[in-house]
């Protein structure tokens, strides 16, 4: 059973669909996170600070959960916090604001064109 927190944050703001106009693009994050991780309390603050301008979903998952460890795995995480975009591993460790918002603004870019 996966042991998920989730927090689903939606940020920035969803039009009304429109006939022929499909419904924003919500990146999934997935945080992976451990007790006691300074780092992962920072992770969290800046995603948390990126769903208010961007259409983001959260959750987090605890790194010590059988899932947690499958996924660290999976996606080459050597330590937390880690964190998965849309089912892709994307960073680890100290998080960054600016490379979040970058990797945001070029989904969001990419969404919007398609």
């Amino acid at each position: 059973m996966c042991q998920v927190q989730s927090q689903e944050r939606r940020g920035g703001f969803t039009l009304p669909q429109a006939d022929g106009i499909p419904p924003p693009h919500f990146m999934n994050v997935v945080l992976l996170t451990q007790e006691n991780c300074a780092f992962c309390t920072e992770a969290k603050a800046i995603l948390e600070r990126l769903a208010s301008e961007y259409d983001l979903t959260i959750s987090t998952l605890d790194l010590g959960t059988p899932e947690g460890e499958a996924l660290a795995i999976r996606g080459g995480i050597m330590f937390p916090p880690g964190i998965f975009i849309d089912g892709k591993s994307f960073s680890y460790g100290r998080p960054s604001e600016r490379k979040l918002r970058r990797e945001f603004e070029a989904r969001a870019k990419a969404s919007n064109r398609s």
